[in-house]
């Protein structure tokens, strides 16, 4: 079994021109790292309503932007190898250009 994690540096814009940040992290198991990315990438247009409760009717943005890649190898977290990157950010694409939204 692979465990890889994906840290996102997450933000919200509000009316009163206040920003949150904050570090998000989200944890994948698969048997190959590559279906951890795959399961990530389904996720690139990502839910932020945990992220926002409660002040969802201030809200004017939210975004986030990847941080990090981190594999946990028999229990040691190691930063992801460029080739683990490389793959997820073209599955992230290839997501965007099949739905249209290739922005």
């Amino acid at each position: 079994m692979t465990y890889i994690t994906f840290y996102w540096d997450t933000w919200a814009i509000f009316g009163d021109k206040e920003i949150f940040r904050m570090i998000q992290r989200e944890d994948y198991k698969g048997k190959t790292w590559q279906e951890c990315c795959d399961e990530s990438a389904r996720c690139w247009d990502w839910d932020n309503s945990d992220f926002v409760k409660g002040f969802e009717n201030n809200v004017i943005e939210t975004n986030r932007q990847l941080n990090q890649i981190i594999v946990n190898q028999n229990g040691e977290e190691l930063e992801a190898p460029l080739e683990i990157y490389v793959y997820y950010n073209n599955k992230v694409e290839k997501l965007k250009r099949d739905l249209g939204d290739g922005n």
